[in-house]
Parts: structure tokens; C-alpha cells; sequence
């Protein structure tokens, strides 16, 4: 594995790089030092028990994709924004506008349709096929795996 490396906490809650569940490791005694420091760590009600770690990404763009049970209208949304990263429930709350959403329903359609929602999306034209294919992948992770919340930030410009 090259270096530098990402080691994340796997919980199913946001915010895990604010509560130190996502460090940078140059060399392995930093994976190491990193993983024994993230793995039993609480965030937010949830025990640290499983890591991911990948070679790290110079980011140059992120994007934020999720599908989602709303359960008080009791439909189902996939959510796009070209404002992604960590601080989506921020840009939700501060800025809804770059945050597009729509019922399931209506997203289940082509991938001409996902490349749409890319578009009133804000996503880089460059970046909407990739995009609509992410979008079909994580559709696919929501179904199958018979989620209520299914999310990617997602780095189409990615180099590295």
C-alpha cells in the first residue's frame, strides 16, 4: 500500500472526522498509532469495531450523494449536491439551495434521468457521467442491502 493513507472509523453516523474517527497515516506506525486510537473510540453513541483505510486522494472537487427514507412523508429521496464533503448537513441548513433532491419514484428512471439530477445538481459537466454511474452503484447499495440511508462523498476530479 503507498503512502500517505486515510484510516476511517466504519460507523453508521456523520460527523465521524470532527469526532477524530478519520486520521492521515504517512508510514505504517502512524496506521497503526491511528487504528489502535480510532478502534473502540465512541462517536456519538456508536463503538468504533471496523476501519477502512485507502491510499489517500488529492481532492480537487467533492460531491455529496445519498438516498434516504423521509420517513415522516414516507418517500423515498436521492439527494445530490456539488457542495459535499463532511460538512453536508451544514450546506443543508446554512445553503439548501445546491442540495437537490427528489422522490425515488421519479429517480428510478435512465441513467439520462441520474445525468439530469446531476445537472440541476451544480455537478461539473465533466464530472456527470461518472456521477450518474456512482448514483446507479449507490441506488443499487440502497435497494439490495434494504438501507434507510445509503451515502457516497464522492471525487470525480480525484488525483492521486
Amino acid at each position: 500500500m503507498g503512502y500517505p493513507v486515510v484510516v476511517k472509523a466504519q460507523v453508521k453516523v456523520g460527523d465521524a472526522a470532527k469526532a477524530g474517527g478519520v486520521k492521515l497515516a504517512q508510514d505504517e506506525t502512524e496506521v497503526r498509532l491511528h487504528a489502535g486510537n480510532i478502534l473502540g473510540l465512541d462517536i456519538k453513541g456508536h463503538v468504533v469495531h471496523r476501519l477502512w483505510i485507502e491510499r489517500s486522494s488529492d481532492i480537487a472537487k467533492e460531491y455529496y450523494a445519498s438516498f434516504t427514507l423521509d420517513r415522516p412523508n414516507k418517500v423515498h429521496l436521492g439527494m445530490l449536491s456539488a457542495q459535499g464533503g463532511v460538512e453536508i448537513e451544514v450546506v443543508a441548513e446554512q445553503n439548501p439551495k445546491p442540495l437537490r433532491s427528489c422522490r425515488l419514484t421519479r429517480f428510478a428512471g435512465s441513467i439520462r434521468d441520474r445525468s439530469s439530477l446531476g445537472r440541476r445538481g451544480g455537478i461539473d459537466e465533466q464530472a456527470r457521467e461518472q456521477t450518474a454511474e456512482l448514483l446507479v452503484k449507490l441506488y443499487d447499495c440502497y435497494t439490495t442491502g434494504d438501507c434507510d440511508l445509503a451515502e457516497s462523498t464522492a471525487h470525480p476530479h480525484a488525483r492521486g
